[in-house]
């Protein structure tokens, strides 16, 4: 190769990895991942999604492109842990893509920290898109034999008056993953967490990645994915926006939980 050539090939290189990182991966790709869970040996399947971090600012096709995913699903409800906002974000997305979602199924969200930057608009947003804010409470799904017992816990608000059924599969919400240690008293009532907040890392680089989330997020241990802790599990979705709009090796999720 004649060493004139390789200052091209670089930087056709950089060229393809910076489309890649901020335009292809966070804008193109959808994961979409299955979990099913044997707990009532039913024929009868409960299907939940699971949506986390929208950081909205603007509405685009990357939005009518998750919708469309969600839809494909046909999801009995869709559960949404928390960051919907900006700083920027704007009524107008935000109600677009709520109402969209909640048309598809019924959708249940809890807050994320920087939906405290503007809960009057949230709150707003979801009260015209009648999305369920479930902050510090506690509901229950049922569907013939099976019953799914869904618990908020809180990020700044006291927990409410909870009721655990052993009998019952208990879905815990919560948006940032070690939140689950303020709960010490009730948490082991829980069959699974289902959690957000590190986007899953965005840049997701062997060992770099888990060695920065931790520094900034005060120790986080729950990066992405499936985990086990004592007597539950807890599954932190890599969330469908982004802090600055790059990824690589994490795409946008979709985490599709079948109960049967």
């Amino acid at each position: 190769m004649k060493r004139k050539h390789k200052p091209l090939i670089l930087l056709a290189v950089i060229i393809v990895a910076t489309l890649y990182i901020f335009f292809i991966e966070p804008s193109l790709t959808i994961a979409v991942n299955r979990i099913k869970i044997n707990r009532f040996n039913s024929s009868d399947t409960l299907k939940i999604i699971q949506i986390s971090d929208l950081h909205i600012d603007y509405y685009y096709f990357f939005h009518d492109n998750i919708l469309s995913r969600v839809l494909m699903e046909h999801p009995d409800i869709v559960i949404f842990t928390g960051d919907a906002l900006t700083r920027s974000s704007s009524f107008g997305a935000l109600a677009e893509f709520f109402s969209r979602l909640s048309n598809i199924a019924p959708v249940y969200a809890i807050y994320g920290n920087w939906d405290y930057y503007d809960k009057e608009k949230i709150d707003s947003v979801y009260k015209v898109c009648h999305v369920n804010i479930i902050e510090a409470e506690q509901f229950r799904l049922k569907k013939k034999n099976k019953t799914i017992a869904f618990t908020s816990l809180p990020m700044y608000e006291s927990p409410g008056q909870y009721y655990f059924d052993k009998g019952e599969y208990n879905i815990f919400l919560t948006h940032v993953p070690a939140n689950i240690y303020k709960f010490s008293s009730f948490i082991d009532n829980a069959d699974l967490i289902l959690a957000g907040h590190t986007h899953g890392g965005q840049i997701n680089l062997p060992f770099l990645t888990r060695l920065m989330l931790q520094s900034h997020f005060s120790k986080e241990s729950f990066i992405k994915g499936m985990y086990t802790e004592g007597n539950y599990d807890i599954y932190v979705n890599s969330g469908i926006g982004s802090w600055f709009n790059a990824r690589l090796f994490c795409p946008p999720e979709i985490t599709v939980f079948e109960i049967d």
